[in-house]
């Protein structure tokens, strides 16, 4: 499993990875977070996560830091952004 921590709303490289990797068949998780927790919708066929406390208006599901820590435990490759 592929986890990207995104912090930044602004910066769409990120997406265009993700995509790829969903593409590419991997398995993909999102967890929004920061400044990037208010965001609403995102498209890239991955499974995304807001974390509670930065996601108050988000529509995503959201995930506390107990489930955080064990989807970077689970992981093989985190990315953070």
């Amino acid at each position: 499993m592929i986890l990207h921590l995104l912090k930044n709303k602004d910066d769409s490289y990120p997406m265009e990875v993700i995509r790829k990797q969903v593409e590419a068949s991997h398995e993909v998780v999102v967890i929004l977070m920061q400044q990037a927790g208010g965001l609403t919708r995102i498209n890239t066929g991955a499974l995304v996560f807001v974390l509670e406390e930065d996601g108050a208006s988000s529509s995503h599901s959201k995930m506390g830091y107990n489930t955080l820590l064990d989807y970077i435990f689970r992981a093989d490759t985190v990315v953070t952004w």
